[in-house]
């Protein structure tokens, strides 16, 4: 049980690394697209 939970805890936080690192890539898009139009 706690293995089991703990092995879930560590796929959430895998899943959550990789949607913060799209989340900045996708930010750092942006950004260049708005240094780029102005």
């Amino acid at each position: 049980m706690i293995s089991f939970k703990k092995a879930s805890y560590g796929k959430i936080i895998r899943q959550n690394k990789l949607m913060f690192v799209t989340y900045i890539v996708v930010c750092l898009y942006i950004l260049n697209l708005r240094a780029i139009s102005d």
